[in-house]
């Protein structure tokens, strides 16, 4: 992407101070390695289309209470069932109709939330120039080149949890991370079937975040990108969540927060984030804490009353120039097994917005019958 930009003029100044920020937030990655055309493209679909899809929004709830919720009560309102805390260890996977089911080569958690119709579903080459400006179609990139995959390596006729129960299944659909989702297939079909050989060429990228909360406010600001930091985006939580005191209380609970930091709230991000996920956690917030502090003048009299850094190491799939002839299509090559999530074929980056775009698509071919 470093290159795209400088072929397009773009000084290192501006790279730096406004570009690079824009990127790794979209992108999870570093722009001397990120896709140039997933980064065009992201910029095409929130810049290029509509004023209404360049909107900025700010969530005021968690995302289970954004939508997981909202997806558990719409199943069991409709006759479906959602589980938690239990996990899926393998696919059951037969040569063919009736053949014997073949367990994955090792269990890896995954949590079944929810299964219909007796099985369950649950719940980032480099492109020449003129590439990036011809994504006129909806249609991702391997979309737009790749036939539809052939049916012929066994039928998924359910899962085998890790307590030892198994749930047979006309239809499995997977939308556990990629990292997870070969660790569920048995060997032989994941080192015979080059679909399914071309995931574990993925890389990953990872996240930090770094929760502060201070005995006050130390900003007005509801959200802010930081320039010349390690960190690079601040959310005020205590801020943004003051008209909902119900979720500091459970926010509260999950993390061991005391009470009179809530209005201090502070969480910092860290994206692309592989020069830092080695070091200690508390290297982290003292680096957290110092920077913030030289950017925020309130943040220098404030007392750091508690702190809580999450480190994410899987937590996207790394959206290099060559990671999307890795990706794959919701249709695999087992019958039955069909793939849903934010590393999929896309055409997006690993977001939310890539998330949904999956789960429409895999929808789309299980009613296809393909």
């Amino acid at each position: 992407m470093d290159e795209w930009l400088s072929r397009l003029g773009q000084s290192e100044t501006l790279r730096r101070n406004f570009w690079d920020l824009l990127s790794i937030a979209a992108l999870n990655e570093d722009p001397r390695i990120a896709s140039a055309s997933l980064f065009d493209r992201v910029l095409r679909l929130a810049l290029l289309t509509s004023p209404e899809d360049s909107r900025l929004g700010l969530a005021v709830t968690g995302l289970s209470d954004c939508y997981t919720h909202a997806a558990r009560d719409y199943i069991r309102a409709r006759g479906g069932t959602v589980e938690t805390g239990r996990s899926v260890s393998s696919f059951l996977i037969s040569p063919g109709r009736g053949g014997p089911l073949l367990p994955s080569r090792s269990a890896s958690p995954w949590e079944p939330i929810s299964h219909g119709r007796g099985g369950p579903l649950r719940p980032s080459r480099s492109p020449s120039p003129g590439e990036l400006i011809s994504h006129g179609s909806s249609a991702s990139p391997r979309e737009q080149r790749e036939p539809a995959c052939p049916r012929g390596v066994g039928v998924c006729e359910g899962v085998k949890l890790a307590d030892g129960e198994e749930i047979e299944a006309g239809t499995v659909l997977s939308a556990v991370p990629c990292f997870q989702f070969v660790e569920l297939l048995p060997g032989d079909v994941l080192r015979s079937e080059p679909f399914f050989e071309r995931i574990l060429t993925l890389q990953p990228a990872p996240i930090i975040s770094i929760n502060l909360w201070f005995d006050r406010p130390v900003t007005d600001l509801d959200f802010a990108g930081l320039r010349g930091t390690s960190v690079q985006w601040l959310f005020n939580k205590g801020q943004i969540l003051e008209g909902a005191p119900g979720r500091l209380k459970e926010a509260g609970r999950t993390t061991g927060a005391a009470a009179p930091g809530w209005k201090g709230y502070v969480s910092l991000v860290v994206s692309g984030a592989r020069a830092h996920i080695e070091r200690s956690r508390e290297d982290l917030q003292e680096l957290a804490l110092r920077e913030l502090r030289e950017l925020l003048p309130r943040a220098r009299e404030a007392k750091l009353v508690h702190a809580l850094v999450i480190k994410e190491r899987f937590a996207t799939f790394s959206p290099r120039a060559d990671a999307e002839d890795a990706r794959p299509e919701a249709l695999t090559p087992v019958r039955g097994l069909y793939l849903a999530g934010d590393w999929t074929s896309t055409g997006l980056p690993a977001t939310i917005e890539g998330a949904v775009k999956s789960g429409y698509t895999a929808a789309e071919a299980i009613l296809d019958g393909g």
